[in-house]
């Protein structure tokens, strides 16, 4: 019994501080408002640049997609670097790009600063893992991921509010300007920080990055794409065609052959003796396939909604970023609760039985959001619906336990 006591007071006193956690989760909030920003403000935006609102639309795909060709880069320049210096270089950069869009006179300048701010952001998550890894342990720990985790959920409400507020009443590029001068903040009060030391040892596969980062641009140029250039035969808009084929599905195909190509080249690295930019047994069986693959279908659903929603609110039904923020709070509030509870029902239930039972949970919120969204954003199903989406925060919080 006293042993217990004394442990309890041991694990009491060797409590880290949630400072750095405030400190991580601010930065992830920065990502949140940049995208965010961009997702409320399309029209203000394009008419201010004298662009089309695809333009703007196409900014937040890029980003999207060098987002997910780094974001293996960004980890090795973790282990390589150190992740304290990490956090300080990505939130720099992420000011710049804020400027970047702040002073934006056309399209191309949007682009280019979402691309850099995808750069900046593909170093920023896996770091802001790694610092708190080394800043709290055990429960303490799993807590913080928790957290870490709902920022991401919670944070898109006082973004949109926020954005929408400055958009309509002062000006877009006002938002820009803040978030330039809050990743600055960030970047000095990066001291409060416990960072793993650099690794000067550290091997980078520059082929395997050029593999993986073309084979994700060229799969997400394709995909994107194709309502524009065509699902087969060329169409106008298209920039070439091969024998009036659309050069959309043939991106596609070359992305999946540099995929395999990434694989490939990873496995005969391993055998080499070398460090490959991924672990190859991370595909090494059924289950480890099996839980990407769900991972990753349960990031885009959210991707998915958070970026057609707001859109569809807005330009479709013409609503303000106000009731846009309101529309969206179930959703919102639902993955950041979930998020936070989930560590609780991790050691109790196990990950695999809470993936399986979110999965079909979302299938349901899905088909009743989709069976029942309308004008009246108020009703009570579309509300049921959107609440039950947000739920699968559960299953990829479940996986990355797992």
């Amino acid at each position: 019994m006293a042993q217990s006591v004394s442990a309890r007071a041991a694990e009491t006193e060797a409590r880290a501080s949630w400072l750095p956690l405030v400190v991580i989760a601010l930065a992830q909030l920065a990502l949140v408002f940049n995208l965010a920003t961009l997702k409320v403000s399309v029209d203000a935006i394009a008419e201010s640049l004298g662009t089309s609102a695809s333009a703007v639309k196409t900014s937040i795909v890029l980003h999207s997609l060098v987002v997910a060709a780094f974001i293996m880069l960004g980890a090795r320049l973790t282990q390589r670097f150190g992740s304290h210096r990490v956090f300080r270089t990505t939130t720099a950069t992420m000011g710049a790009a804020m400027m970047v869009m702040a002073v934006a006179r056309d399209a191309n300048s949007i682009m280019l600063a979402q691309m850099i701010a995808g750069v900046a952001s593909a170093a920023l998550i896996p770091t802001s893992v790694v610092m708190i890894s080394d800043t709290y342990r055990g429960r303490q720990q799993s807590q913080a991921l928790g957290w870490l985790g709902g920022m991401q959920a919670i944070g898109i409400v006082p973004a949109v509010l926020v954005a929408g507020f400055l958009a309509g009443s002062v000006q877009w590029r006002a938002t820009f300007v803040l978030l330039a001068v809050f990743a600055v903040g960030l970047c000095l009060s990066s001291v409060t920080l416990r960072g793993a030391d650099a690794r000067g040892r550290i091997h980078i596969d520059a082929v395997g990055f050029v593999l993986a980062a073309s084979a994700m641009l060229s799969i997400g140029i394709g995909v994107d794409r194709l309502a524009y250039w065509g699902v087969w035969r060329a169409r106008s808009a298209a920039p070439l065609d091969l024998l009036d084929v659309s050069p959309a599905p043939i991106a596609i195909l070359v992305g999946i052959l540099l995929l395999h190509a990434f694989v490939v080249w990873t496995r005969r690295c391993r055998a080499s003796g070398r460090t490959p930019l991924c672990a190859p047994e991370v595909l090494g069986s059924g289950r480890e396939r099996s839980a990407l693959l769900s991972m990753f279908a349960i990031g885009a659903i959210g991707a998915g909604l958070t970026f057609l929603l707001p859109l569809y609110i807005e330009v479709v039904q013409g609503r303000t970023s106000l009731y846009t923020a309101i529309a969206l709070a179930p959703f919102t509030f639902a993955s950041f609760v979930t998020a936070i509870l989930i560590v609780r029902f991790d050691a109790r239930f196990g990950a695999r039985r809470i993936a399986q039972i979110a999965f079909l949970v979302v299938a349901c919120g899905l088909t009743l959001l989709g069976a029942t969204v309308h004008n009246d954003w108020s009703d009570a199903l579309v509300v049921l619906g959107l609440i039950v989406t947000g739920l699968a925060r559960i299953s990829h919080r479940a996986f990355q336990s797992e």
